[in-house]
């Protein structure tokens, strides 16, 4: 073998070595990614960020509301003026996050009495805390 392919085998090495390292460092950064999910209480208060790492499901004890009202989340699916759009269905907490997302809770208040109504809130913050 003459020193020129000695050469040339040890530069593919080198090459191939640095090629791999870096296909290495990029699954690394790839899967462990973070998405934010921003969470409106709709309640005036400020919105919550949990951070959800890739292709993982939001922990539903991590969005408790502590009132004990029991709210059902949507996800924003647009923004026009101040007014959210939400998604049709409520949001799935078997969803496996890929992006960062929104969601916002819509509150169910359920009266018991002989005559069973089902009343939904929306807490508008004019005059209050601003939601951000």
């Amino acid at each position: 073998m003459s020193k020129n392919d000695k050469k040339r085998k040890l530069l593919i090495g080198v090459i191939s070595g640095a090629i791999l390292l870096v296909i290495i460092i990029f699954l690394l950064w790839f899967f462990n990614r973070k998405f934010d999910i921003t969470l409106d209480y709709n309640d005036g208060t400020k919105t919550k960020i949990v951070q959800i790492k890739y292709n993982k499901v939001i922990n539903k004890k991590d969005i408790e509301n502590t009132d004990g009202l029991n709210a059902t989340w949507y996800e924003i699916v647009e923004k026009k003026g101040n007014e959210d759009i939400l998604a049709k269905e409520p949001f799935d907490f078997k969803t496996k996050i890929n992006k960062n997302i929104k969601l916002k809770a819509i509150y169910d208040v359920t009266l018991e009495n002989d005559d069973t109504k089902k009343i939904t809130i929306s807490f508008d913050s004019k005059g209050g805390s601003k939601i951000q």
